[in-house]
Parts: structure tokens; C-alpha cells; sequence
């Protein structure tokens, strides 16, 4: 059984995001910004994140998102 986000340690945290961020870059193309936020289901609140951009771009994309996810614009393909 996975251990609880909870229950890791600062490095056990910083070390599942380095992984996640690195599966990441091995898919996506070069030049690509990303970022992954995780938290437990039920407590959003303590949520744990990693980018590969600078802070400010990292927010202004999450801030995008949000709005577009709160007035439920969909990007159709």
C-alpha cells in the first residue's frame, strides 16, 4: 500500500514530485511549461505542486485554467 500525503516527510514529497515532473518531460515536447498540483481527495487545502516554468508563468496558467474551468469552458480539438 502507497503511504498517505500525509504521512510523507518533506523529502519523501520532494522526491515523488521530482518524479512525476521528470515522467513528464521525458513525454512532452521541448518548450513545453507544466505543472502538477496533487492533494488528497477531501482536503484540497494541502496541496503539494512542481513546475518546470518560472512562479509567475506557473500561476498566470493555473489562474487561466481556473477561470476557464470555473465558467466551464471546454477547448474543443
Amino acid at each position: 500500500m502507497k503511504k498517505p500525503l500525509v504521512d510523507m516527510t518533506e523529502p519523501e514529497l520532494r522526491d515523488l514530485t521530482n518524479s512525476c515532473l521528470s515522467a513528464l518531460k521525458d513525454r512532452l515536447p521541448d518548450q513545453t511549461g507544466f505543472m502538477i498540483l496533487y492533494f488528497p481527495f477531501g482536503d484540497p487545502g494541502i496541496g503539494h505542486y512542481g513546475s518546470n516554468c518560472n512562479r509567475e508563468d506557473m500561476i498566470k496558467a493555473m489562474r487561466e485554467a481556473a477561470t476557464r474551468l470555473e465558467s466551464r469552458q471546454d477547448v474543443t480539438r
